[in-house]
């Protein structure tokens, strides 16, 4: 026994290096970019604080336990300040690790960035011997006091991001206790759908990688809704996979992941069991969690535009796409969530174009002006839902005196009918003619017939079926008004669109 001691107490002392360099393997990384890589420091538009809880081997003695709690916050558009506090256990072995974190971000373009991240502080380690099982006291071959080493530690990283893709390498161990550790993260993120404002999508690969062990590898597939309820799957390289879900109410989101192994310790133990609690303060989450889109810190000159979609009956229109356009060049495209809201961010002292289109609703296209100290401006847009029986009113549709061919006018008039119908596919409608009462009936609804199907003709051309357009001439049956003036009849000689389906 007391031959064993010694050998355990020796290997321990050795084994401080190692055992300093905690490799912890967290499983909710995808959820808290901070837990591995510094240079997510302040990523956010706010502060967060995080207390994250890793119970590696539960119900096996004296299993790993890492505690780490973490706050960090953006200082200005391009640097964030941040503090990491971590304390992990292992039978007799105990590290308590704190560091400093800072980042510093160039931005290239709206979705294109590079952050840089460095992280630096204080390590102590210690190993506990006389809380050791067996101990004696008065046996002199044993360890006779317990031991205890501090001194500096420091990580760094990098993330890029471009558009939907996120590349990340991290070091975050990279000095401690007077050595050097390789030990890196390198993490690949997709996100398939962004511009859906329901659901996410965003496949990852992790590796990690130690020059005295082989690399691991994790697949993950992580999917949310409503930037609310979230879950998750990764696949480990080490014959494990984690499970994973969580939820985020307003400024808190919470977490869970169950890590299960087919290696013979999980036989003796029930899983490794991953909690995480996330506070974000000065924000409200589940609305504006958005990285990296119209949303920034608030040292910007920018005026915040916060609008609603809603229709001609007051009902929000979810998905609408709206776009701004400054002297016909496109500056802002974003889509509103599902109770019709949108923001995003605009140059003060200039006026906008906003071009505002949803399925199953009419083209919407408004004005905006925005003053030069204007720090937000609320923009309430109203859409017509097309329904059948409705009339679409774009503009004149006129003719050549006495025939039927169109002015060069009224081909723009049809060209918004066409943009119609492509963003709209699943509606048909009527091309009806219609004309004063000059002349005999025959001959007027003979002229209202094919003016119908010049327009019918020119918007086949430019791509609809034919099968979506019916035309009828109803010549001189359907007057708007009396046929007792210059003007009125004028008014009669038209042709409409009617959605019949």
């Amino acid at each position: 026994m007391k031959i064993k001691l010694i050998i355990i107490s020796l290997l321990l002392v050795f084994s401080i290096k190692t055992e300093a360099q905690n490799y912890t393997h967290y499983n909710l990384y995808s959820q808290n970019n901070y837990l591995y890589n510094p240079a997510s420091t302040g990523e956010n538009p706010w502060l967060t604080a995080f207390l994250n809880t890793h119970l590696q081997w539960v119900g096996f003695d004296g299993a790993p336990r890492v505690n780490t709690f973490g706050i960090h916050s953006p200082v200005n558009k391009n640097m964030g300040l941040g503090l990491n506090v971590s304390q992990s256990s292992y039978s007799i072995i105990n590290n308590l690790d704190a560091k400093l974190s800072y980042s510093y971000r160039l931005k290239f373009a709206k979705d294109n960035f590079l952050s840089f991240g460095i992280s630096a502080g204080v390590i102590n380690n210690s190993v506990a011997f006389s809380d050791a099982a067996n101990y004696d006291a008065s046996d002199n071959n044993q360890v006779d006091s317990d031991f205890k080493k501090t001194g500096f530690a420091a990580g760094a990283g990098i993330l890029y991001n471009f558009k939907n893709m996120e590349l990340q390498v991290s070091l975050p161990q990279l000095y401690q206790l007077e050595n050097t550790n390789l030990y890196t993260v390198a993490s690949v993120a997709f996100d398939f759908l962004p511009e859906d404002p329901t659901w996410d999508f965003k496949p990852s690969v992790m590796m990690k990688v130690h020059e005295n062990s082989p690399a691991q590898f994790d697949i993950n597939m992580t999917g949310m809704w409503n930037k609310t309820v979230w879950a998750n799957l990764a696949l480990r390289t080490n014959n494990s996979f984690v499970v994973g879900a969580g939820l985020n109410y307003k400024n808190i989101g919470l977490g869970y992941a169950l890590e299960i192994n087919s290696s013979p310790m999980n036989k003796m133990a029930n899983g490794t069991h991953e909690i995480q609690l996330m506070v974000h303060f000065g924000k409200n989450f589940v609305k504006t969690k958005i990285l990296n889109e119209a949303v920034e810190v608030q040292t910007s000159k920018k005026t915040m535009i916060i609008g609603t979609v809603k229709d001609k009956d007051g009902n929000p229109v979810e998905n609408a796409n709206v776009v701004v356009f400054d002297d016909n060049k496109q500056v802002v495209q974003t889509k509103t969530d599902k109770d019709g809201k949108f923001n995003f961010e605009l140059e003060p002292s200039k006026k906008y174009k906003v071009v505002t289109t949803a399925d199953d609703c009419m083209k919407e296209e408004s004005r905006l002006k925005v003053k030069r100290k204007s720090k937000s401006v609320e923009l309430d847009i109203n859409i017509k839902r097309i329904k059948a029986g409705d009339l679409i009113k774009l503009g004149n549709i006129e003719f050549e005196t006495g025939t039927s061919n169109l002015t060069p006018d009224s081909y723009n008039t049809l060209d918004s009918l066409v943009k119609i119908m492509k963003n709209n596919p699943s509606v048909k409608i009527e091309i009806s003619g219609h004309t004063d009462d000059v002349g005999s009936e025959a001959t007027n609804k003979s002229v209202s017939e094919k003016r119908a199907k010049t327009c019918s003709d020119y918007i086949i051309s430019k791509g609809i079926l034919a099968d979506r357009i019916k035309t009828i001439g109803y010549g001189e049956t359907k007057p708007l008004v009396p046929n007792d003036s210059k003007e009125n009849k004028a008014k009669n000689r038209r042709v409409e669109f009617k959605i019949i389906k």
